[in-house]
């Protein structure tokens, strides 16, 4: 099936929606994470807050909860968001944003040595291309 010039001109500006999408849902899960974590230090018991830091034994295990819990959302988000901006191929697009987000996890987990976090963003980036493969592989233009 050969595509129309406006068929055309409106995949090449959703393929280039991809990468601005990618952007927004990282800041996004950011904003969810930083929010998650508001949240739990409402709980903190007030002669347990230093300088605006929970000293409570529980919270360690909470915080590093909350960062692993949003690294793998984010890993499930990038890539299904990914994929239903995709015009066509849409798996392929959700493998391509997977191997970048892996690149990407694998520099911060040389320098952050954050294992967990790492196995959660590749585990939800797993899980989104799963996701992505049951997508209608096509849709009009």
């Amino acid at each position: 099936m050969e595509l129309s010039p406006r068929q055309k001109r409106r995949a090449v500006i959703r393929w280039l929606w991809i990468p601005l999408c990618a952007i927004v849902v990282w800041y996004g899960m950011l904003a969810l994470g930083l929010g998650l974590h508001s949240f739990a230090l409402g709980f903190c018991p007030k002669d347990q807050i230093l300088s605006g830091f929970c000293s409570a034994s529980w919270f360690p295990t909470v915080e590093h909860a909350i960062i692993i819990g949003c690294a793998g959302l984010t890993g499930l988000a990038e890539v299904v968001v990914a994929a239903i901006v995709a015009p066509m191929q849409r798996v392929r697009a959700a493998a391509v944003v997977f191997a970048i987000g892996v690149a990407v996890a694998l520099g911060m987990v040389v320098e952050a040595k954050a294992y967990a976090e790492f196995a959660a963003a590749v585990l939800g980036g797993l899980i989104g291309i799963f996701i992505a493969s049951r997508l209608k592989q096509s849709i009009e233009l």
